[in-house]
């Protein structure tokens, strides 16, 4: 399996994946997802076997405590209180059980401590709130969930606070 970072010909693959992981919120356009590629500092991996896409998430700087619309153009801007936001982790059907997801947080929550990012936060979907208390991330408790209301009835806001 190799690990490497999205680029705009990964797209297609990555709106499949979306269309197939996603049930509950309707999954982002094109023009949305590659905004997101040209943020500086992102972090967006792709794992891939035998040129097929298994997985990818994709993560970049936002203002801490605060959430993008889901499906908005994101565009570089300068932040009060900088934290590391991961926007998205979808592992397709063929990449499921194979520790593809481990494999790409881990990978991220390293560059950002290297990158001197002090937390991480994100938006827990579809029930996933068991899954990224694993990684040790938290829900913040009285978030405001109005907020929340394009990612779904049951999203969460979550943090890791980076050693």
């Amino acid at each position: 399996m190799i690990v490497r970072s999205l680029t705009t010909s990964d797209l297609p693959s990555i709106l499949s994946i979306q269309s197939e992981c996603y049930k509950d919120v309707l999954p982002e356009s094109e023009e949305c997802l590659a905004a997101k590629l040209r943020l500086k500092n992102a972090v967006c991996l792709l794992a891939e076997e035998e040129g097929i896409s298994l997985a990818y998430l994709l993560s970049h700087p936002y203002e801490d405590s605060e959430v993008p619309k889901l499906n908005s153009i994101l565009t570089d801007r300068t932040f009060r209180n900088p934290v590391f936001y991961i926007h998205d982790l979808a592992v397709s059907s063929r990449g499921r059980g194979l520790g593809i997801g481990r494999l790409l947080i881990g990978e991220t929550i390293t560059r950002e401590k290297y990158a001197d990012f002090k937390k991480i936060n994100l938006i827990a979907v579809q029930g996933s709130v068991p899954f990224w208390v694993h990684f040790g991330f938290a829900v913040v408790p009285g978030f405001n969930t109005e907020k929340l209301l394009s990612y779904g009835r049951d999203a969460k806001f979550m943090s890791l606070t980076l050693p």
